[in-house]
């Protein structure tokens, strides 16, 4: 892989030999970057790494220098664009309601001030929304509200045209249960899932909710989000007196839109804790070809007849001496009917 580092203006300043290099490609959060490079290659005003073969453009954000038996060595560190957006703040309070993407194109417009980078054209779309935001961090409040739906962001560089996009993006369903003819399974019985820890905890889960907002006794405005989807209920009670409703501002089905979409960011709280860990060995399948960060893949333990679909959320590569290694990391797994899967 051809590194590129470039100066603040994203000018070509050199490209880089390094010794070591760790890519760690995030879904929910901003992903970081580590690149170790010999001291003879450090080049005054370096700001950016470019890779052509990875969405991904690296912040440096620090320079450690360090003596080691094979001489001087810099290390390069930082995130990824995407963590850009967190030196922006959402201030004065925006309002928030309609569909997704919409409105956090709007937002992002509206706070990212100088940075320029142009939001494009969404080709997907999400549900429809209620919120609102005061003093959260750009990239933070966009990570937030993408994980209800399931989706991400990056931002991306156009070297040759020397522009800088942001986008929308949702990994893509490669589960068998989506149908279509490809699928990605991770399986014990193919050793391409190894090592499986299993502890399953449902006392702290909820999935139907009473969301509370403004007003006194009966006349206190209240919505119900019912997430059971018909199966047994187990309630909880969110106290959201604190959210202002304004006739003049919004209309009632308005405010309890927002109250919904407040709950929906709290349910997160109060889901099981599946603690199932086990180790993914990409063989077998091609790297950002059948899967990428975001994929929404199965991982099946025979020996339990347990299947479950998750989405890979982390991907951690590290290049080194000649060789590529890559692990992989998955959001919470859900359970799926085992008896569908193929194995």
């Amino acid at each position: 892989m051809e590194f590129k580092v470039l100066d603040e203006n994203f000018s070509l300043l050199s490209l880089l030999a390094p010794t070591s290099v760790q890519w760690d490609r995030k879904y929910y959060e901003p992903g970081k970057f580590m690149i170790e490079i010999e001291a003879s290659q450090y080049v005054t005003g370096m700001k950016y790494i470019y890779c052509t073969e990875r969405p991904e453009v690296g912040m440096i954000q620090k320079i450690s220098w360090e003596r080691k038996n094979s001489g001087k060595m810099i290390e390069l560190s930082g995130f990824f664009l995407e963590k850009w957006l967190d030196d922006r703040i959402i201030y004065p309070t925006f309002y928030g309601r309609g569909e997704t993407l919409s409105i956090l194109t709007n937002m992002i417009n509206q706070y990212k001030e100088d940075i320029p980078i142009t939001v494009s054209a969404p080709s997907i779309t999400g549900d429809d929304i209620d919120f609102q935001s005061t003093g959260d961090e750009l990239a933070t409040k966009l990570y937030e509200i993408l994980e209800t739906q399931e989706m991400s962001y990056r931002i991306t560089y156009d070297y040759e045209n020397d522009e800088l996009s942001l986008e929308f993006f949702k990994g893509k369903d490669m589960t068998q249960e989506s149908g279509g003819d490809n699928f990605v399974t991770f399986s014990t019985s193919w050793g391409n899932l190894q090592d499986p820890l299993i502890d399953i905890d449902d006392s702290n889960y909820k999935n139907f909710f009473i969301v509370a907002g403004t007003g006194e006794a009966e006349e206190r405005i209240t919505v119900e989000v019912d997430l059971s989807n018909g199966a047994y209920k187990k309630k909880a009670f969110l106290d959201k007196r604190n959210t202002k409703y304004d006739s003049a501002e919004q209309t009632l089905d308005e405010y309890k839109a927002e109250l919904k979409q407040a709950s929906l960011e709290e349910a997160l709280d109060y889901q099981k804790e599946e603690n199932i860990s086990f180790t993914i060995v990409p063989e077998g399948y091609e790297y950002m070809v059948d899967y990428d960060i975001g994929t929404k893949v199965d991982a099946v333990i025979e020996d339990l007849q347990m299947s479950f679909s998750m989405r890979i959320t982390e991907i951690h590569e590290v290049f080194e001496k000649g060789a590529h290694e890559i692990e992989i990391e998955v959001g919470t797994p859900i359970k799926n009917n085992y008896r569908n899967i193929r194995i």
